[in-house]
């Protein structure tokens, strides 16, 4: 794969809890570029099975989890794994409208 570095954006959300109350302090979409390097990568069959769990096992996440493996699965595609290192280009983030 060589080693030059590919350029991304990532989106991300900022989010930080107001002290000795509900809500947010700051809740915000943010920007993050990042340079990307591949150094290997597979291609592969794709596929997904979701491993469903209870409330008692997975308290936060138990309902975002199960809507997701009710979803029905349209397509199959191929499925790609990278391996590599990525730097964060802080100076370049950015609030998004």
């Amino acid at each position: 794969m060589g080693d030059k570095g590919y350029p991304s954006l990532n989106f991300g959300w900022r989010y930080l809890p107001a002290l000795g109350k509900g809500g947010a302090s700051l809740s915000q979409a943010t920007l993050y570029p990042q340079e990307s390097m591949v150094t290997k990568a597979w291609k592969g069959d794709g596929c997904v099975e979701w491993t469903e769990l209870t409330a008692e096992e997975h308290p936060l996440q138990y309902r975002a989890i199960t809507c997701l493996a009710n979803l029905p699965v349209l397509k199959y595609s191929y499925a790609m794994m990278l391996k590599g290192s990525a730097r964060l280009n802080v100076g370049d983030s950015r609030v998004l409208p």
